[in-house]
């Protein structure tokens, strides 16, 4: 009788140790949620057959450089992490970065940029995104789409045809436009590629950006530069910019580019307590 109770005390030992092991190990999991700073998207990690994969491989080994020397810690991440089993992996990114070049990705992918910013996450991009994977295949193909995913769950910004600015100016004052001038056009050493977005259907616009010739007269009618999409407890983050190795030569957009992994900027637009 002696050793069943014996046994028996052991047991329910085990058992709580068991149970307090686990709500351990939940709390642990929780406590790493927005733990890491920075995540970039590596496109090519995951799709095949890409258009203009070679300069968008150049521009993103370019932006891993600047983002080293401006003292970033980031981890590299394949589009998978946007899939929804991966979640909990994404959701440990206070902020997520999807570089120029990554135009495709299939609907489960959008919906969890969507999901990843309602939880609380910082996602920035500069790229179109237009296209939908359609067959989930990691190949950009014929069979793929024009799609407003991007537009409806993400960005808040429509459009995809490349064109040149040389000026650009802030029309709101927040940590995202730190560095330029309120209200005002101010000139940019040497011209940043863009896209020619046709507008911002459901996105604040901070700045504005367009190209003028040599004797001030506008080329262009001005257009989203910079912008930002709230769902939920996060934001997505639009730059127009190709951030290309001559942009960031250029003293105004190497200071936005700053501002994106700011913490006045995380604090501003995100809820990651």
């Amino acid at each position: 009788m002696r050793h069943i109770l014996t046994l028996f005390i052991i047991t329910l030992f085990v058992c709580r140790g068991i149970s307090v092991s686990a709500e351990s190990g939940e709390k642990s999991t929780a406590e790493k949620r927005f733990s890491r700073e920075l995540a970039v998207i590596d496109y090519f990690n995951n799709y095949r057959k890409v258009p203009g994969e070679r300069s968008s491989r150049y521009l993103l080994k370019k932006l891993l450089n600047e983002l080293k020397k401006r003292g970033q810690v980031f981890n590299l991440e394949s589009p998978s992490i946007f899939n929804p089993e991966y979640k909990s992996k994404r959701e440990l990114y206070k902020r997520i970065y999807i570089p120029v070049g990554s135009h495709c990705f299939s609907e489960k992918m959008y919906r969890g940029m969507a999901d990843y910013v309602k939880s609380g996450g910082l996602l920035i991009t500069n790229c179109a995104m237009v296209y939908v994977d359609v067959n989930g295949d990691g190949e950009v193909g014929k069979n793929d789409k024009l799609s407003l995913l991007s537009e409806t769950l993400v960005t808040g910004i429509r459009g995809r045809q490349g064109g040149k600015v040389n000026q650009l100016k802030s029309i709101v004052k927040c940590p995202l436009t730190t560095g330029l001038e309120d209200k005002k056009w101010q000139s940019i050493a040497n011209y940043v590629y863009v896209r020619k977005y046709i507008k911002a259907s459901n996105a604040k616009v901070l700045a504005l950006c367009q190209e003028v010739d040599k004797t001030g007269a506008s080329l262009s009618a001005p257009k989203p530069f910079l912008s930002f999409r709230h769902e939920g407890h996060g934001a997505c983050v639009f730059i127009a910019g190709k951030m290309s190795p001559a942009a960031f030569k250029t003293k105004l957009i190497s200071q936005l580019f700053d501002n994106l992994f700011n913490n006045k900027t995380l604090n501003w637009l995100c809820l990651q307590k």
